[in-house]
């Protein structure tokens, strides 16, 4: 059958090129209202597996045009329950194979990154007039910064919508939820907050009142984050660099477990948090939940301390049914129910089998940084003791 070019769906796959325009926007639409996908294959008479059905979807046309060759750029179709999560996808140009990323690798990309790194660094832009940072600000290096902050900074950039304008670096802090920064809003929070007080971000609201911290805001507020486009722009490449070639500072081989601990804690809170609340049990005791997650960590993974958090879930749901007793008291026997569980296995020494990532958990984009990017030991960040990263970066990486 002939391809056909549609106003709405300039690019349409082969396996759609028998339905109409109005066909494909009703396909469009009733897939992400959640209708089963079988059943509109069937319908639909489409030749595909529901595994991957979203590739097959056409891409959103953007009317924001390329950069580099000014056609119009497009966002591909991600699977509904990234949509219903409101996850951004990433503007691509088809052309010219832009992609509106900071490290993006285009032709355009890489020779403006050549035209940049011709600029003298200790020149100030004339857009430093609007910031208030120090003097120092604009040489800074990646040296100088902590492992945390490194990590943070990256991982911010990767998820969050900016714009670079006149210089003037504007990153979007309402995406930050949808883009799931970190596993907790609490840790996002803290680390936002933290790079505020080291000065290298600086948050503005539409009044441009600096706001020297988030405290009281949450991430769907209208604020924004502004630094300078050329000296964010170095700096962020600079740890590019220094991730893949793994030429790291000295002062950051120290902080490998701290940042990994930090991590898989927020992780283990999210995770508590989700399985309560698919019980619909209240909320316990922050400090008594935290001391009893940081005990969990001492001497298991994330994944296993999942798994226990998990038993003890369900344990908790039949002590309610069983006893009939209040849903606080179910969620609080949950708590005691994860110790004894853990308990247990140290005494018994179990084999633990770790807990699989929870799809109502998705992994954060600081645990693909640090554990991807940083370490190179992906996923076995979930699956290894905090007190092991060290050891297990270091042996795969070859330190």
């Amino acid at each position: 059958m002939k391809h056909r070019i549609f106003m709405n769906y300039p690019t349409l796959h082969p396996k759609l090129v028998h339905l109409s325009e109005s066909q494909v926007s009703e396909l469009i639409n009733r897939y992400y209202s959640g209708e089963r996908i079988s059943h509109l294959i069937e319908q639909f008479g489409i030749n595909c597996s529901p595994g991957n059905f979203h590739t097959y979807l056409p891409a959103e046309i953007s009317i924001e045009p390329c950069p580099n060759c000014g056609s119009l750029q497009e966002t591909p179709r991600l699977p509904r329950k990234s949509y219903k999560r409101k996850l951004v996808a990433t503007l691509y140009c088809s052309q010219c194979n832009h992609r509106n990323v900071f490290n993006c690798k285009c032709l355009f990309c890489r020779n403006k990154l050549k035209t940049n790194q011709r600029i003298t660094p200790q020149i100030k832009p004339s857009s430093t007039q609007h910031f208030n940072y120090p003097s120092d600000q604009y040489s800074i290096k990646t040296g100088d910064l902590t492992l945390e902050q490194a990590v943070s900074l990256l991982a911010l950039f990767h998820c969050s919508g900016y714009k670079n304008i006149n210089n003037e670096m504007s990153l979007y802090l309402t995406k930050l939820e949808a883009g799931h920064f970190a596993p907790t809003s609490d840790y996002g929070y803290e680390l936002v907050d933290r790079l505020i007080a080291a000065e290298l971000l600086s948050i503005y609201t539409p009044s441009n009142n600096i706001l020297r911290t988030l405290a009281g805001f949450n991430f769907n507020a209208t604020i924004k984050c502004k630094l300078s486009g050329d000296s964010l722009g170095f700096l962020l490449q600079d740890i590019e660099r220094v991730t893949m070639q793994e030429d790291w500072p000295q002062s950051w081989y120290t902080q490998i477990e701290e940042l990994a601990f930090d991590i898989a804690f927020a992780e283990c809170m999210e995770f508590f948090d989700c399985c309560a609340k698919e019980r619909k049990f209240p909320d316990v005791d922050n400090k008594s939940k935290s001391i009893m997650i940081r005990n969990l960590l001492e001497d298991f993974s994330p994944g296993e301390c999942c798994r226990a958090i998990h038993s003890g879930a369900q344990y908790a749901s039949d002590y309610l049914v069983k006893n009939s007793t209040s849903p606080q008291s179910a969620a609080n026997y949950m708590l005691t129910a994860c110790q004894r569980w853990i308990n247990k296995a140290r005494i018994e020494n179990w084999k633990l089998k770790p807990f699989q990532r929870n799809v109502n958990c998705p992994r954060s984009m600081m645990s693909y940084v640090y554990f991807d990017t940083f370490l190179k030991i992906g996923e076995a960040g979930f699956i290894t003791p905090v007190a092991l990263i060290d050891k297990r970066s270091k042996k795969i990486n070859g330190k």
